[in-house]
Protein backbone atom coordinates (compact mmCIF):
# COMPACT_ATOMS: atom_id res chain seq x y z
CA UNK A 1 0.00 0.00 0.00
CA UNK A 2 2.91 2.35 0.76
CA UNK A 3 4.06 2.00 -2.86
CA UNK A 4 0.61 3.04 -4.15
CA UNK A 5 0.59 6.10 -1.89
CA UNK A 6 4.08 7.10 -3.06
CA UNK A 7 3.06 6.62 -6.71
CA UNK A 8 0.03 8.89 -6.23
CA UNK A 9 2.12 11.57 -4.49
CA UNK A 10 2.94 13.29 -7.80
CA UNK A 11 -0.78 13.94 -8.40
CA UNK A 12 -1.31 15.60 -5.00
CA UNK A 13 -0.58 19.23 -4.03
CA UNK A 14 3.10 19.80 -3.31
CA UNK A 15 2.44 21.70 -0.08
CA UNK A 16 0.81 18.84 1.85
CA UNK A 17 2.30 18.69 5.36
CA UNK A 18 2.58 14.89 5.17
CA UNK A 19 1.90 11.97 2.85
CA UNK A 20 -1.57 10.40 2.95
CA UNK A 21 -1.85 7.41 5.26
CA UNK A 22 -3.67 4.10 4.96
CA UNK A 23 -5.21 2.31 7.93
CA UNK A 24 -7.12 -0.94 8.16
CA UNK A 25 -9.90 0.40 10.38
CA UNK A 26 -13.59 1.12 10.09
CA UNK A 27 -14.06 4.85 10.81
CA UNK A 28 -17.55 4.10 12.20
CA UNK A 29 -16.09 1.85 14.93
CA UNK A 30 -15.83 3.21 18.45
CA UNK A 31 -12.48 3.09 20.25
CA UNK A 32 -12.04 0.00 22.39
CA UNK A 33 -9.87 1.87 24.89
CA UNK A 34 -9.37 5.53 25.80
CA UNK A 35 -6.43 6.47 28.01
CA UNK A 36 -6.12 9.78 29.84
CA UNK A 37 -2.72 11.00 30.97
CA UNK A 38 -2.35 13.37 33.91
CA UNK A 39 0.69 14.53 35.84
CA UNK A 40 1.60 16.70 38.80
CA UNK A 41 5.15 16.87 37.47
CA UNK A 42 4.88 17.50 33.70
CA UNK A 43 2.95 20.14 31.75
CA UNK A 44 0.40 19.33 29.06
CA UNK A 45 2.78 19.76 26.11
CA UNK A 46 5.30 17.36 27.70
CA UNK A 47 2.54 14.80 28.29
CA UNK A 48 1.35 15.20 24.69
CA UNK A 49 4.91 14.70 23.38
CA UNK A 50 5.27 11.55 25.47
CA UNK A 51 1.85 10.24 24.38
CA UNK A 52 2.51 10.89 20.68
CA UNK A 53 5.98 9.34 20.70
CA UNK A 54 6.42 6.62 23.30
CA UNK A 55 2.85 5.57 24.16
CA UNK A 56 1.45 5.77 20.62
CA UNK A 57 4.40 3.86 19.15
CA UNK A 58 4.22 1.07 21.74
CA UNK A 59 0.45 0.63 21.39
CA UNK A 60 0.69 0.65 17.57
CA UNK A 61 3.10 -2.30 17.69
CA UNK A 62 0.63 -4.57 19.47
CA UNK A 63 -0.72 -7.32 17.20
CA UNK A 64 -4.28 -6.54 16.06
CA UNK A 65 -4.20 -2.81 16.84
CA UNK A 66 -5.49 -0.94 13.78
CA UNK A 67 -5.04 2.69 14.81
CA UNK A 68 -3.85 4.75 17.76
CA UNK A 69 -4.85 8.41 17.87
CA UNK A 70 -3.48 11.03 20.25
CA UNK A 71 -5.49 14.14 21.00
CA UNK A 72 -6.13 16.83 23.52
CA UNK A 73 -2.99 18.88 23.63
CA UNK A 74 -1.13 19.51 20.38
CA UNK A 75 1.01 22.59 20.31
CA UNK A 76 -0.39 25.52 18.30
CA UNK A 77 1.01 26.01 14.81
CA UNK A 78 1.10 28.83 12.30
CA UNK A 79 1.48 28.60 8.54
CA UNK A 80 3.00 31.66 6.89
CA UNK A 81 3.08 32.12 3.13
CA UNK A 82 5.69 34.57 1.89
CA UNK A 83 5.97 36.25 -1.50
CA UNK A 84 9.72 36.02 -2.21
CA UNK A 85 9.65 38.89 -4.73
CA UNK A 86 8.06 41.31 -2.27
CA UNK A 87 10.30 40.07 0.51
CA UNK A 88 13.40 40.65 -1.62
CA UNK A 89 12.20 44.14 -2.62
CA UNK A 90 12.21 45.07 1.09
CA UNK A 91 15.74 43.71 1.52
CA UNK A 92 14.59 40.81 3.68
CA UNK A 93 15.27 37.06 3.58
CA UNK A 94 13.26 34.02 4.64
CA UNK A 95 15.66 33.71 7.59
CA UNK A 96 14.64 37.22 8.70
CA UNK A 97 10.96 36.21 8.67
CA UNK A 98 11.68 32.97 10.53
CA UNK A 99 13.67 34.82 13.22
CA UNK A 100 10.91 37.37 13.83
CA UNK A 101 8.23 34.68 13.99
CA UNK A 102 10.28 32.63 16.45
CA UNK A 103 10.78 35.61 18.73
CA UNK A 104 7.19 36.86 18.54
CA UNK A 105 5.50 33.49 19.02
CA UNK A 106 7.48 31.92 21.84
CA UNK A 107 5.16 30.53 24.53
CA UNK A 108 2.14 32.64 23.61
CA UNK A 109 -1.21 31.54 25.08
CA UNK A 110 -3.78 30.24 22.63
CA UNK A 111 -7.44 29.33 22.78
CA UNK A 112 -10.85 29.75 21.24
CA UNK A 113 -13.31 32.60 21.69
CA UNK A 114 -17.03 32.14 21.09
CA UNK A 115 -19.50 34.98 20.62
CA UNK A 116 -22.55 35.46 22.86
CA UNK A 117 -24.72 33.52 20.43
CA UNK A 118 -22.70 30.38 20.99
CA UNK A 119 -21.48 30.42 17.37
CA UNK A 120 -18.78 27.78 17.26
CA UNK A 121 -18.07 28.33 13.57
CA UNK A 122 -15.58 31.12 14.20
CA UNK A 123 -12.38 30.28 16.04
CA UNK A 124 -9.89 32.98 16.94
CA UNK A 125 -6.37 32.26 18.03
Amino acid sequence: MEAAINAARTYLPSNLPANPTYRKVNPADSPIMILGLTSDKYDRSTLYDHASTVVQQKLSQIQGVGQVSVGGGPLPSVRVEVNPTQLNSKGLTLQDVQSVLSLQNADQPTGQIYDDLGDRGHHHQ
